[in-house]
């Protein structure tokens, strides 16, 4: 080992745990509104029940009873109410159509029908939309797909993208929180296209009500 070999060694361990503070540093300064989008939750392709929603219910061989619920409406408090059973309403928060009729299969059975066969299907969906403003090209609200989600840059396109005074790189997404609260959120659009290639975060997951607004740069 050569006589400045031990030194220069002995000078980088004592440096380490200061590269090491400064990095965590760095880390914890990186602004949160720039980080991965939120959790969704559980991943899962089933659609769920909201207010406004309309179904129908259907009983096999139960003709009468099927014709009482062609048209049952979820309520703002997330409920419904089915024949024999109006003063017992069914929550319907977070259920899809499947969970839905295991819950009215167990209601009516044994005491109203044997071995019942229920079947729940969608009459029409509430309206589930988020507004984009600012710096696009036509500023409008956009509707959610049926049973689907949408992306952020899917409703910035469908407003016919940014103009050329957009400021892709501050979209900034306003959103209630489970609290009544509102966040806003500041993303860089640039890195949601092509998120793979360039090391962006994937597309931000939207949700009903939010506010895309695009300011000028």
């Amino acid at each position: 080992m050569s006589p400045l070999a031990l030194p220069l060694r002995l000078a980088a361990l004592f440096a380490l745990p200061s590269l090491l503070v400064a990095a965590d540093v760095a880390a914890l300064a990186k602004p949160a509104s720039l980080a991965t989008p939120p959790a969704e939750g559980a991943a899962s392709s089933d659609y769920t029940l909201l207010p406004g929603d309309a179904i129908s219910v259907t009983i096999l061989g139960e003709d009468g009873l099927s014709n009482q619920m062609k048209l049952l409406k979820v309520s703002p408090e997330h409920t419904i109410r089915v024949t024999y059973f109006e003063d017992t309403p069914i929550n319907v928060s977070g259920k899809t159509r499947w969970q839905l009729e295991n819950i009215i299969t167990n209601l009516y059975k044994p005491d109203y029908l044997k071995q019942p066969k229920v079947s729940v299907q969608m009459v029409s969906y509430a309206p589930r939309k988020v507004n984009v403003i600012g710096q696009v090209n036509s500023p409008h609200e956009v509707q959610f797909p049926p049973e689907k989600g949408l992306k952020l840059i899917d409703a910035i396109t469908q407003c016919g993208g940014f103009t050329r005074l957009g400021d892709d790189k501050h979209v900034v997404l306003t959103r209630v929180m489970s609290d009544a609260t509102k966040k806003n959120y500041t993303i860089d659009a640039r890195k949601l296209t092509g998120a793979k290639e360039t090391g962006g975060v994937d597309d931000w997951p939207l949700q009903p009500d939010d506010i895309i607004f695009v300011p000028e740069i």
